[in-house]
Order: C-alpha cells, then sequence, then structure tokens
C-alpha cells in the first residue's frame, strides 16, 4: 500500500511538469538549464531558485539583510548562538513557526539555502535531525560552512544574494550508507559517489544506472547543468519505476570538497577537468 501512494504521488508530479519534461525529451535529452551553465556557487544553488519538483517539500523562511547579520553574529558566538536567536525580536515569528512545525510533522533537516550543517557533530549523535527548534538553531549556528557562507565584504558578490533557512520533514529512507554525490556535468550523470566510504561507482553498477535514468528523466528540471545532486537511494522497496528509489536530498556546487568524496584528477572524467580548471 505505501509502495502504491509513493507511485501515486510520484506520478501526480510527473504529471504537473509534464510539458517540461517532455520538451526535455523531445530533444532527445539535451538539457536547458534553467540558469546559465556554471559552477559558481551562486548559480541556482539556492533552494528557492529551484524548480518545485525539488523544492515542494521544503519550508522556506526568507532571511532579511538583518536576519542574516544576527545569525552571522550568533555563530561567531558559538555557545550562546542559540539563545541570541531566541530571545531577537528578529526571530521571534520564524522560531515559533519551526517550533510549530517540528510539533506538527515530527523530526526535521534544517539547512541555509544555498548550504547545509553538515561540518557539524553535536554531542546528541542524531546528526541532522532534529527533533526542537533549540537544536534547530544549535546546529545552524555551530555550523562554520554556513558561517562562511553569511559572511561577506561590501564588495562581495554574495551581497546580491539572498539567504533562508530552509527546513524539511526528516525522511526516514534517509540513512548514512545510502546516501549518494552525484556528480551531473552538461545535464548528464559524469560519475556517483557513495559519501561514507567514497566508492566511486562503475557505470555498470546498479545504482549508477538507477540514477543515471532519473537524471535523464528530470535534468530538465535541474538548477544548473554543471551541479552536483545528492541523492539516497532506496534498496528497502522496490517499485515499479527504479527512479521513485530514488530520494532527493539537496544540490550544491560541482566543486564542493570533491578531495572528501575521494574524487581527485587520477579517477575524474576529462571533461569535469576541465570545468574546474
Amino acid at each position: 500500500m505505501i509502495n502504491e501512494i509513493s507511485e501515486f504521488i510520484t506520478t501526480y508530479y510527473v504529471n504537473v511538469f509534464k510539458n517540461k519534461m517532455s520538451d526535455c525529451l523531445e530533444r532527445n535529452n539535451i538539457v536547458e538549464p534553467l540558469v546559465e551553465p556554471s559552477i559558481k556557487r551562486t548559480s541556482g544553488l539556492h533552494v528557492y531558485q529551484w524548480d518545485k519538483w525539488w523544492s515542494g517539500n521544503f519550508v522556506i523562511h526568507m532571511l532579511s539583510e538583518q536576519q542574516r547579520k544576527l545569525l552571522y553574529l550568533a555563530c561567531e558566538q558559538v555557545v550562546m548562538g542559540p539563545e541570541l536567536i531566541r530571545d531577537s525580536v528578529e526571530f521571534k515569528q520564524m522560531w515559533d513557526d519551526i517550533d510549530a512545525y517540528i510539533n506538527k510533522v515530527g523530526s526535521v533537516f534544517v539547512k541555509l539555502s544555498s548550504v547545509s550543517p553538515k561540518d557539524v557533530e553535536l554531542e546528541d549523535g542524531m546528526g541532522l535531525r532534529n527533533d526542537s527548534v533549540e537544536r534547530v538553531f544549535k546546529l545552524l549556528t555551530r555550523s562554520f560552512r554556513i558561517m562562511s557562507e553569511l559572511e561577506y565584504n561590501d564588495d562581495d558578490e554574495k551581497e546580491e544574494q539572498q539567504y533562508a533557512i530552509v527546513v524539511r520533514k526528516w525522511d526516514t529512507r534517509i540513512k548514512h550508507d545510502n546516501e549518494y554525490r552525484c556528480l551531473i556535468v552538461d545535464g548528464k550523470l559524469d560519475s556517483m559517489v557513495r559519501m561514507h566510504d567514497e566508492k566511486l561507482l562503475s557505470q555498470h553498477d546498479t545504482n549508477f544506472q538507477t540514477v543515471e535514468e532519473y537524471v535523464r528523466t528530470y535534468g530538465c528540471l535541474l538548477p544548473n547543468v554543471n551541479i552536483a545532486l545528492d541523492i539516497a537511494i532506496d534498496e528497502e522497496n522496490v517499485y515499479n519505476d527504479s527512479c521513485n528509489n530514488v530520494i532527493f536530498v539537496e544540490f550544491n556546487p560541482l566543486d564542493d570538497e570533491l578531495d572528501l568524496y575521494g574524487v581527485n584528477e587520477s579517477n575524474m572524467s576529462d571533461r569535469l577537468k576541465q570545468l574546474l580548471s
């Protein structure tokens, strides 16, 4: 029954975006990006810039410039950071809204619109899973990745970017050992790495072929044709359409932390080398 419901929901969204994908497929899978091809961090990598196909189950809280500065200050404070957010007038409504959302749906995943706080490991061992609004802001304010993203000088191009705090219900199908980073080059799957052990998958691997079909199907909805797509593979359920086994997590810049996933000049494609040079 669960599998049937999941397939129904997927079919519904496919129909909603049918025109976009039909155009894509009719052109022999030659995709057109929603932004100009690039590997720059600012190119379509904020959640609110993504097509609703990707962002539809995210709750997006846009940050004002004052909120951005306060969140950065809270990151600098570290220990007192969550209290600084909690006691501020600027974040009161957002704090209450996230608290209410957690009370409604249970545990959540949270990130800044452009990066996740995956560099943080709190003492409770829960990883990126949050069961309270207090933990949400503790995780965000402990992240050096997020602090670095929020910091800029007056002449920095990031000044033109608006940030958001993004929340979605925790997906229990996503586990430590079934997450993959997929490097999309020119709108096609170039490389696929299993995150927890840095295993680079062969193009003949079943999971590689599943994601390759997934990218072919939904490639016209990518925010950029050169991008890192983070996904999980649901290996506990079997669906008629293997694309349903792919669980979208987030997008990252194509050149983001490649060394952490065992991708280097010795095993990357010539086209990827060209893009990164």
